[in-house]
């Protein structure tokens, strides 16, 4: 019932989990193509059987299933990976915010534990193991802004996301990955000065970011800022 956990918090998980060299997600593009398979609206939340069903087609694992409820002053929150298949719980974390500025400390916390409950290394875990209150944000309306850019790209157009991922900049102007979004939907609609600057921004914060966004960022740099095409083809196959 509260706007600001309606896409924020999955675009903080999604951040979270594909750092992780154990996990690949199912892109916003590949899940639209699904829902038209299933004959769902393509903006329909993707929850329950729904998801799994996607899973299922997807040739995935599981379903990362996340709950946010008021508990007391705070909240509860709760993560439970469940099987495409069977639809039984293959790991589970619970934890509990004290309020809003909290949730996305506590969301890290418990996706880190939820990733060795499911196996993966200590190795990787270790390394790749960025704070994600720096490496998204600890901004709930930051993060609402910036989930919701996401969507406005994935089923509009680049135009439509613009002033969503400004928002989220500009809210947080740590928000690295905002600012990388940001740029590079302003080159898509022309703005190139535009998205030289916030390319620039992004470059700055690369060492708070996930490895995935690092690499991002990386590329976009490349490109935008340096021009070097040798650096944006190697830093784009390491990115894949």
């Amino acid at each position: 019932g509260d706007a600001a956990f309606d896409v924020g918090p999955k675009a903080a998980v999604q951040l979270a989990l594909q750092q992780s060299p154990a996990l690949v997600l199912v892109s916003d593009a590949r899940a639209q193509r699904f829902m038209r398979q299933m004959q769902r609206p393509i903006e329909e939340r993707i929850t329950g059987d729904t998801a799994r069903e996607m899973c299922k087609r997807a040739g995935g694992r599981a379903t990362i299933e996340t709950t946010i409820a008021p508990s007391g002053a705070g909240y509860s929150i709760s993560l439970d990976a469940r099987d495409c298949l069977t639809g039984k719980s293959m790991a589970s974390q619970t934890t509990t915010a004290t309020g809003k500025t909290d949730v996305v400390a506590k969301l890290d916390a418990a996706i880190k534990a939820l990733r060795k409950d499911l196996g993966e290394s200590a190795a990787t875990r270790d390394k790749y193991n960025a704070d994600l209150t720096r490496a998204a944000s600890a901004n709930l309306v930051a993060l609402q802004a910036y989930g919701l850019g996401l969507r406005a790209r994935a089923f509009r157009r680049d135009d439509a996301a613009v002033p969503l991922f400004a928002q989220a900049a500009q809210l947080d102007p740590s928000f690295g990955s905002a600012s990388a979004k940001l740029a590079v939907v302003l080159s898509n609609v022309g703005d190139l000065a535009g998205a030289r600057d916030q390319t620039v921004k992004a470059y700055a914060l690369r060492d708070q970011m996930t490895e995935y966004e690092r690499l991002y960022i990386a590329w976009n740099h490349a490109a935008r800022v340096a021009a070097d095409a040798a650096l944006v083809k190697s830093t784009l196959e390491t990115l894949t």
